[in-house]
C-alpha cells in the first residue's frame, strides 16, 4: 500500500500546494510519484487551487530544453578536436578492439586468448572500431579525432536517457534540468566524455540501462524488455560490473509481482525469465572470447574484476599505497574532491530525505487488503522500486570494492558508472530544499539562485581550463591539500601531453627535427593525434641526456622516478586552477 493511498484503497487527488515532501504529498521514497503501488511510475503535474499549472512545476518549454541541448551538442563538437590522447587510448583500440576484431572478421584466437585484454568487454571497442572502418580511416590522427567524436555523442545520448530518466523520477519537470545540468556540469566528466572509451562509455550504458529498466516497469511490453535487455548486455560487455543491472532487474520485477499478488507472478516470472536469457545471449553474441567457452571466461572475468592483477603504487592524501593495500575511503575521498561542493551537498540532503521516507514508509502502521495486520512483504511493497533501483546502482559499485578490497587507482573513474545516479539524489535534495512551505519562500529563491549562480560558476571554470578539466579539484581539496600535485595525481591520463607537444614544436622553426623524452609513455602516444608532418619533426628517446626538450606531467606513484629537471630549465608550463599539470624544459647545454 503506497502512502498517498488510503486504507480503503482509495488514491487521494493532488492536494493544492503538496509538494512531494511529505505524507501530504507524496508516498515514502518515491520522490514524486504518488498513486497506487506499482501505478506510481508517472505522474500528473500538481496544480495550484486555481487548477493551472504553477510556474515551477510545469516543463520547461521545449524550445528551451531544444536550445540548451543545442548549446550542449555545438560545444561538444566544437571542443572534441582539442584533447589529448591518454594511457589507455592505444591499448584499448589495438589490444581490446582490433584484437577482437581479427577474431571475429578472420578467426584469429592466439593472440586473444593470449592477451591479457580479453576480459575487458570489447562491446564499445568493437562498435568504434567498426566505424574506422566504415569510414575507410587509416590516419591515426583522424582515427583518434573520430574516436573522441563518437564517444562524446555517446555521452550526449546518454545525457537526453538521463533527463527522460530524471523526468520520471522526480516531481517536478525543472528538477529534471537541474539534474541534467549536474551532470554535464561536472569538469572530470564532461572532459573524459571525450577521452575514456572504458569508463566514460561504461557511465553512458549504465545511464541506458537505468533508463531502459524505468520504461519497463512502467509498460512491461516486449519491445521495452528487449531493449532493456540489449542495453544491459552491452553495459556487461562493456565491463562486466553490468552484472548488477542484471540483477537490479531481477529483483526490481520481484518487486513488482510482490505488489501485484499471486495473480501477477507467473506474468512477471516469465517476463524476468525471458529478459535474463535473452540479455545472457546477447551477451555472449557481442563478447567474442566467451564465444569460445561462455561459462568458462565469463567466471574468469568475474574473477578479475573482484582482484584486478596490478599492483603499483598510487598516490593517495601525500602518500604512497599499494594498489592492493588502498584504505577504505580511497574512493569517497576522491569523490568527494573532485566533485564541485555544492553537488556533495545537495547529495547528502537527498539521501537523508530518501531515507527518511523510506523509513516512514516501512514503519507506519497500517491494515492489509483483508483486514489483517501489514506484513514485512506488504511494507517493502510501499517504497518505490525505482528510488531502490538507484540507490543499488548509486552506491554498490563503491561498498562493493571497499569490501572485496579490489585493485582501483587513478582516482575513482572505475566507479564513474555510480555518478549520474548520485545526481539524482543531489536533484532530489534541491528539489526538496525548494519546495513551498518547507523553507520561507525567499530561502527557496535564494536557493535556486545559489544553484544557478554555481552552475554558471563551474560552467565559467571549465571554459577556463579547457581542455584540461580532467584535473579539476573543489575549493576544499585546494585549500587543503597543497600542493596538489604532491598530494593526489593531476593528469594521470597524460592527455595534456598534446598540447605541450605542440608547444614544443612552436619553440623550434621549421624543418628542424626535435628530440623529446618524457615523464612516461603517454607523451609518445600524443604523437598520433597531431598533424603528420608535425609527426615527422619529432623523435622520442628514452634518456633525458639525449633530447632537446623534456616534458613532465608530474606524475608521482612511481617513487623510483627520478626528479624533474630544475625550474631555471623551464620554458612552458601548463596551469590549471592554480595548479600546475605540465612542464617543458629545454635541455642540451
Amino acid at each position: 500500500m503506497n502512502s498517498s493511498q488510503r486504507a480503503d484503497g482509495a488514491v487521494p487527488g493532488p492536494r493544492s500546494g503538496a509538494s512531494g515532501s511529505g505524507p501530504a504529498g507524496d508516498s515514502p521514497g518515491s520522490g514524486g510519484s504518488g498513486g497506487q503501488p506499482g501505478a506510481g511510475l508517472s505522474r500528473e503535474p500538481e496544480r495550484n487551487e486555481s487548477g493551472s499549472k504553477t510556474s515551477f512545476r510545469a516543463a520547461p518549454p521545449r524550445w528551451f530544453l531544444g536550445l540548451l541541448a543545442l548549446a550542449f551538442l555545438l560545444a561538444g563538437v566544437l571542443a572534441f578536436d582539442d584533447y589529448g590522447l591518454g594511457w589507455d587510448d592505444g591499448t584499448s583500440r589495438a589490444a581490446t578492439g582490433q584484437v577482437n576484431w581479427n577474431f571475429v572478421t578472420r578467426g584469429v584466437s592466439k593472440t586473444l586468448l593470449e592477451g591479457n585484454e580479453k576480459y575487458h568487454g570489447p562491446a564499445y571497442e568493437l562498435f568504434l572500431l567498426a566505424l574506422e572502418k566504415v569510414l575507410f580511416l587509416d590516419d591515426l590522427r583522424s582515427i583518434y579525432q573520430m574516436r573522441h567524436l563518437a564517444m562524446f555523442l555517446t555521452f550526449a545520448l546518454a545525457v537526453a536517457a538521463f533527463h527522460d530518466l530524471a523526468r520520471r523520477l522526480l516531481a517536478r519537470p525543472w528538477s529534471a534540468l537541474a539534474a541534467s545540468s549536474i551532470l554535464v556540469l561536472s569538469p572530470r566528466i564532461f572532459a573524459e566524455s571525450f577521452v575514456n572509451s572504458k569508463d566514460l562509455a561504461f557511465l553512458s550504458f549504465s545511464i541506458l540501462a537505468a533508463w531502459t529498466l524505468l520504461r519497463a516497469l512502467e509498460k512491461p511490453s516486449a519491445a521495452r524488455l528487449g531493449l532493456h535487455a540489449l542495453a544491459v548486455a552491452w553495459l556487461i560487455d562493456i565491463r562486466i560490473l553490468g552484472v548488477l543491472h542484471a540483477a537490479v532487474t531481477a529483483a526490481a520485477f520481484a518487486v513488482e509481482a510482490l505488489r501485484g499478488g499471486r495473480a501477477a507472478w507467473p506474468r512477471w516470472i516469465a517476463r524476468s525469465l525471458l529478459s535474463l536469457a535473452l540479455c545472457a545471449g546477447l551477451v555472449v553474441l557481442f563478447w567474442p572470447v566467451l564465444w569460445l567457452g561462455p561459462w568458462q571466461h565469463f567466471r574468469a572475468a568475474l574473477q578479475e574484476m573482484s582482484q584486478y592483477h596490478w599492483e603499483g603504487l598510487v598516490l593517495y592524501a601525500g602518500e604512497r599505497v599499494r594498489s592492493t593495500e588502498l584504505p577504505w575511503h580511497y574512493l569517497p575521498c576522491w569523490i568527494f574532491v573532485t566533485t564541485p561542493l555544492l553537488y556533495t551537498a545537495l547529495f547528502g540532503v537527498g539521501v537523508a530525505r530518501q531515507c527518511l521516507w523510506a523509513l516512514e514508509g516501512l514503519l507506519r502502521p497500517g491494515a492489509a487488503p483483508d483486514g489483517g495486520h501489514q506484513g514485512l512483504a506488504s511494507r517493502l511493497a510501499r517504497l518505490d522500486t525505482r528510488w531502490i533501483a538507484v540507490a543499488a546502482f548509486g552506491f554498490a559499485p563503491v561498498l562493493s570494492v571497499i569490501a572485496l578490497g579490489s585493485v582501483v587507482y587513478d582516482g575513482w573513474r572505475h566507479v564513474y558508472c555510480v555518478y549520474p545516479f548520485l545526481v539524482l539524489f543531489a536533484a532530489r535534495g534541491l528539489e526538496f530544499l525548494t519546495e513551498p512551505g518547507l523553507l520561507p519562500r525567499p530561502v527557496g529563491r535564494a536557493i535556486l539562485v545559489v544553484f544557478a549562480g554555481n552552475a554558471l560558476v563551474v560552467g565559467s571554470q571549465m571554459a577556463q581550463s579547457h581542455p584540461h578539466q580532467n584535473v579539476y579539484f573543489n575549493e576544499f581539496a585546494k585549500a587543503h591539500w597543497q600542493p596538489m600535485g604532491a598530494h593526489f595525481e593531476l593528469d594521470y591520463w597524460g592527455v595534456a601531453y598534446r598540447q605541450g607537444l605542440e608547444a614544443v614544436l612552436a619553440l623550434k622553426p621549421r624543418p628542424q627535427r626535435i628530440r623529446v623524452a618524457a615523464r612516461n609513455y603517454a607523451c609518445k602516444m600524443n604523437f598520433s593525434i597531431l598533424e603528420a608532418a608535425d609527426r615527422e619533426r619529432l623523435t622520442y628517446v628514452e634518456s633525458r641526456a639525449e633530447c632537446d626538450y623534456y616534458l613532465s606531467n608530474f606524475r608521482r606513484a612511481d617513487a623510483a622516478e627520478e626528479d624533474d629537471p630544475p625550474e631555471e630549465r623551464k620554458v612552458h608550463e601548463i596551469v590549471v586552477g592554480g595548479v600546475p599539470i605540465l612542464a617543458v624544459y629545454r635541455m642540451g647545454p
